[in-house]
């Protein structure tokens, strides 16, 4: 049984989610490095959802419990993609909704960001 329950910090919400999406799809950790983490950021993700009974570990296996079922509820559950995995929106990437005939056009370095990604 894991210890007392610790703060969960705002900044570590959407990567505790995506953690929970993971396990409940019996997915890989990909998704999180390709976030941009680390493995022992990864390992510090699991010791929190465990003192906080999100998951519930073994020698054999790590399992979602319904308090990890009741965290993704209560922070807004992501929707399934058709091949099973899970899509997080990145709230740093989110924009104000705008009129119907207004354009978005992104920043110059955005755009050279885009372009230098294709080389």
């Amino acid at each position: 049984m894991a210890g007392t329950l610790s703060e969960i910090r705002a900044e570590d919400v959407p990567n505790l989610k995506l953690l929970v999406q993971l396990l409940i799809a019996n997915k890989g950790t990909d998704p999180l490095v390709k976030r941009g983490l680390l493995y022992s950021q990864i390992a510090r993700l699991l010791t929190i959802a465990h003192e906080n009974r999100l998951l519930s570990l073994s020698n054999e296996s790590v399992e979602v419990t319904e308090e990890g079922r009741e965290f993704l509820q209560t922070h807004g559950e992501s929707r399934p993609r058709s091949d099973g995995g899970w899509i997080s929106p990145q709230d740093s990437e989110r924009i104000e909704k705008s009129a119907d005939e207004d354009v978005y056009l992104p920043s110059k370095a955005v755009v050279r960001a885009f372009h230098e990604e294709d080389h």
